[in-house]
């Protein structure tokens, strides 16, 4: 590992600082690290803990408050035009949540991968339960709509290799959603990451964080869906199919075998959504390994017809439901089961990479 770290800048996001701001910046600049700190339109009576932190890193400053993703776009773009020597950039929050030793993990593992770092807390009981819960539902919701799954996808610490990094310029956001489209972005563009483990750090109360838990916690959620749009395209396109087939079944067979018609009803509607699912998402998202991605969309339209097939005839026959009311219910309920699939497909999959 190099003996400085004077190529990586550790971009830090600032907004209505205290005096831990200026620590950081100072122990950061100690450790060899090039500081850019972005003042994301804090009020003037702030000025004081920029401009002494100014003694350690270079500040940028703008008068309106936009929120954490413009923050962020705005040093990329920054670092993108101004410091192209920089080989990596790191974005740390200036809160005191990432504490050295962590920085120095991911800015290791950028120069031993190259690529994309993203740190994962290690969560204990005295986590705050609004960090919790927004964790928790996010996890759950990203899941489902790109098929991956990521312990922790909303810690702020994550490690870029300088070049390459415009495509965050492009990523839509300008609040706290920004770090989940980020998320969002590299999985279903296929993008080559890795993963550290870190140390969580909360104030007690979390008294800096300026994370409004309903207003962004739907924000997150809103931009979640965007980014899974297809998946309820797909669904729509199963449920008319679907019911295409068993009309069209009901006219020209009137004693037909409901379960018989609804099996090629849901095969024939789950193909053509596979189809379309799979070429818009490789259309709009141009993923690096095209063929795997294909590949990935297939594994899960089949696991989710078996889900939904599955469920409708046990509701049919054991619980005596009528079959058109199974097949709908089944198609809620088994959003549950698809995402501890998803998840044990994929924590399985990076255990056998790391071996």
């Amino acid at each position: 590992m190099p003996n400085n770290y004077n190529d990586t800048t550790l971009l830090i996001l600032s907004y209505q600082p205290n005096d831990t701001l200026i620590r950081i910046s100072k122990e950061f600049k100690e450790a060899s690290f090039d500081v850019l700190i972005v003042n994301d339109g804090s009020d003037e009576s702030f000025n004081p803990i920029f401009d002494e932190c100014k003694k350690y890193a270079t500040v940028l400053s703008y008068k309106k408050n936009h929120g954490k993703g413009y923050a962020i776009r705005y040093g990329v773009n920054y670092l993108n035009t101004s410091r192209k020597e920089q080989k990596f950039f790191i974005t740390v929050d200036g809160d005191g949540q990432h504490l050295l030793k962590d920085v120095i993990k991911v800015a290791d593992k950028l120069y031993e991968t190259n690529e994309i770092v993203l740190a994962i807390r290690q969560f204990k009981e005295d986590v705050p339960f609004r960090s919790k819960f927004g964790n928790m539902w996010s996890r759950f919701t990203q899941t489902l709509t790109t098929d991956k799954y990521i312990r922790d996808n909303q810690c702020g610490l994550r490690g870029f290799p300088l070049e390459g990094s415009e495509f965050l310029l492009a990523i839509p956001g300008n609040r706290y959603e920004y770090e989940m489209n980020v998320i969002s972005t590299i999985f279903m563009r296929d993008l080559k990451y890795s993963e550290v483990d870190i140390e969580a750090v909360y104030e007690k109360g979390n008294p800096t964080s300026h994370f409004k838990p309903f207003l962004d916690t739907c924000r997150i959620q809103g931009m979640l869906l965007v980014y899974g749009f297809t998946i309820f395209l797909t669904i729509l396109i199963q449920m008319i199919g679907t019911g295409v087939v068993l009309y069209a079944f009901s006219q020209l067979f009137p004693n037909f075998n409901q379960i018989g018609a609804l099996a090629i009803g849901l095969g024939a509607s789950t193909e053509v959504a596979y189809i379309f699912s799979a070429g818009l998402n490789t259309l709009i998202y141009r993923p690096r390994r095209w063929y795997y991605h294909i590949l990935r969309i297939l594994y899960l339209h089949v696991v989710e017809m078996g889900l939904l097939f599955g469920s409708t005839l046990f509701f049919t026959f054991v619980l005596g439901w009528h079959y058109i009311w199974s097949y709908l219910i089944a198609l809620v309920i088994i959003i549950f089961p698809l995402f501890f699939i998803l998840k044990a497909i994929n924590l399985s999959l990076k255990k056998k990479n790391k071996m």
